[in-house]
């Protein structure tokens, strides 16, 4: 939580221990590290689908083998990568996230930028896997009389979030600077609203 910034919320003096943090964690990046993260960065397209794909293999594998196996293999990778780099599995993974659904710009209300993670995590194992939220959030919309245009370019471009809170920040300049000019090209130069 002390990445995030909320803590200065409550804090009497305002101090932001979530700038600190990033600063640190910047300051201990080696020019390899800030290298692969913007790697990443400029080849996210990339990255969303073999996210999915994982997602989709760990859940068939722990359905067949259960999630300690899985588990114990992350943890052996991040101890030889990076714990900042491959991700844990503590339990039951998520199932991949459909495919967007179909949408049209024409008559649409808002653009609705929706955020990589809801494009590569679907909904939880024990649930059903639809609707996903993308689906749930386009229907009530449109139900709303304020229907929703999701850009067809949409992967590939993330928040930078990921980059941001673990200080690199050439991939975040990076990925901010294209999630920026594309919400100006799909709003029309502001004049549609984005719906994250």
């Amino acid at each position: 939580c002390a990445g995030d910034g909320t803590c200065s919320i409550p804090c009497p003096i305002g101090i932001n221990t979530g700038t600190l943090i990033k600063e640190f964690r910047a300051r201990e990046n080696s020019p390899a590290a800030e290298w692969v993260a913007l790697r990443l960065a400029k080849h996210w397209k990339a990255v969303e689908p073999l996210a999915r794909l994982s997602l989709w293999g760990a859940h068939a594998f722990s359905s067949v083998f259960g999630v300690k196996p899985l588990t114990a293999l992350t943890a052996a990778v991040r101890s030889v990568v990076s714990p900042d780099l491959v991700p844990a599995v503590p339990g039951p993974m998520p199932r991949a996230a459909s495919d967007l659904p179909e949408t049209d710009k024409n008559g649409a209300a808002a653009v609705y930028f929706c955020a990589c993670i809801n494009r590569m995590f679907g909904r939880d194992p024990g649930r059903p896997a639809a609707p996903s939220l993308a689906e749930a959030f386009v229907s009530l919309s449109r139900r709303a009389g304020k229907p929703l245009w999701i850009p067809p370019d949409v992967a590939g471009l993330c928040c930078s979030t990921p980059w941001k809170s673990k200080g690199f920040r050439r991939g975040h300049k990076y990925m901010a600077q294209a999630v920026a000019d594309a919400m100006w090209r799909w709003s029309d130069e502001g004049s549609l609203p984005i719906v994250v």
